[in-house]
């Protein structure tokens, strides 16, 4: 596997938010294996890199955000300052809407 940029990350997660059958499971589309499967091809077709990479890195992304999620929960609840509240910037807006 290839090193992203952060330029790349964002770029895919920009791709990622676009198709809602992957990860909103309110969409009508997400029980839909075939509609996804058509969804993550997309999303190889516009990062330039295979599906299995993708995957990959997306999940990677979600396990660093769900360490930083608690870091921002426990950080709140010991009322800590600022300083050592936590903000995982990538999935922010994407998991806002879900």
């Amino acid at each position: 596997m290839s090193c992203w940029s952060n330029e790349e990350s964002l770029s895919f997660l920009e791709h990622y938010q676009m198709e809602p059958c992957i990860w909103n499971p309110k969409d009508a589309n997400h029980k839909d294996k075939k509609k996804q499967a058509d969804a993550w091809i997309r999303l190889a077709e516009l990062t330039g890199r295979p599906v299995k990479e993708i995957k990959n890195k997306k999940e990677i992304l979600m396990t660093t955000f769900r360490k930083h999620l608690k870091k921002k929960r426990e950080s709140m609840r010991s009322g800590a300052g600022m300083f050592l509240r936590y903000i995982y910037n990538y999935f922010d807006s994407l998991l806002s809407k879900v």
